[in-house]
């Protein structure tokens, strides 16, 4: 039986007892991790019983914990990478919402942690009324106060914003009571306030941290997109 070593990186199996290793490259941001043991079950499988999960590692099962267990955990979640993961509870369903696209169902560990897919699970805590997480990798998140901006605070984000780096310029704008992002050759991209002055979307703007004055004109903002950070834009007529 060829016995996995837990990794927490993405995509990659470890198999020292076979002297074997497999890692799965990809540019895509949702590729699943799984990919890399089901190729090694593949080429590997004279190593492996299919009678025993036991190459995988000690997998948690779902447990039968009513979702409302978890409603003091639901919230935003800034992680220490600068990345937010919200949750929600809805009805006895516990939904990851992720930047782009449908808010996805969790399995259900326990009263404090929570298996979303792609089988990262993510552990909550709780430290003295202060809510955070944990993921495998051993990153950790805080839980972020709600900021719900009114239409006029959100009024004075709108502009055309500059960045020299990327020679490229931004325009943010209202509509529908929502704050949008726009760009001559991408998809109009909808923001979701994270916290004061700063909001989080999908890519380009996975996170959208605005600037002000002494003022408190909004002059500029920085723009992080996973691994690229701190992208400066300024404010232009």
């Amino acid at each position: 039986m060829a016995a996995q070593t837990p990794h927490t990186g993405p995509a990659c199996s470890i198999y020292p007892d076979i002297d074997a290793a497999v890692v799965a490259l990809s540019n895509h941001g949702n590729f699943p991790g799984s990919i890399a043991v089901a190729t090694a079950e593949a080429f590997f499988a004279e190593y492996f019983d299919p009678a025993d999960d036991s190459s995988v590692g000690d997998v948690p099962s779902a447990a039968a914990v009513d979702a409302r267990a978890l409603a003091r955990f639901m919230g935003v979640y800034e992680l220490e990478t600068g990345t937010a993961i919200e949750f929600e509870l809805e009805g006895n369903e516990v939904r990851i919402i992720p930047t782009s696209g449908d808010p996805l169902p969790v399995e259900i560990l326990s009263s404090m942690s929570v298996r979303v897919p792609g089988g990262v699970i993510v552990k909550f805590n709780n430290v003295d009324g202060h809510l955070g997480l944990t993921l495998p990798n051993g990153v950790e998140g805080d839980r972020l106060q709600p900021w719900q901006p009114t239409v006029g605070e959100l009024a004075a984000f709108e502009g055309r914003y500059f960045s020299d780096e990327l020679q490229t310029t931004y325009v943010f704008e209202v509509k529908d009571q929502r704050l949008v992002f726009n760009h001559a050759r991408l998809d109009e991209v909808e923001l979701q306030a994270k916290k004061k002055d700063t909001f989080s979307g999908a890519f380009p703007l996975l996170e959208a941290a605005f600037e002000r004055n002494d003022e408190g004109k909004a002059t500029g903002l920085t723009v992080s997109s996973g691994r690229t950070k701190n992208i400066r834009f300024s404010r232009v007529p």
